[in-house]
């Protein structure tokens, strides 16, 4: 699976941040509290899940998780990052405005 074809499915190009870490760092990045940041095609296998959640943002795009069944998210508006905790009750949690900022 290409860059490509993850940004011909979403219908737009990534942000530019998070393009250039998939080209790039994507496979010697280690997440630190994260099980894993996606390359390419688990970020598509993983948006297709999510889109067929109800009420799932069309807008997030999910780029990573902690291995116990939470997510972390790119919107693909803001190109600010987002986490979501599967057991609180409250929602989406911003994380960083950037996707840079996130990797500090």
């Amino acid at each position: 699976m290409s860059l490509a074809q993850l940004e011909e499915r979403l219908g737009s190009p990534l942000p530019e941040p998070y393009r250039s870490f998939l080209l790039e760092d994507a496979p010697d990045y280690v997440a630190g509290w994260l099980n894993e940041l996606y390359d390419a095609q688990t970020a598509l296998r993983e948006l297709d899940i999510h889109r067929r959640m109800s009420g799932f943002p069309p807008h997030l795009l999910p780029i990573g998780d902690d291995g116990l069944g939470n997510y972390v998210y790119l919107s693909l508006e803001s190109a600010d990052v987002w986490f979501v905790d599967h057991e609180s009750d409250d929602g989406l949690t911003r994380q960083a405005e950037s996707f840079p900022a996130f990797l500090r």
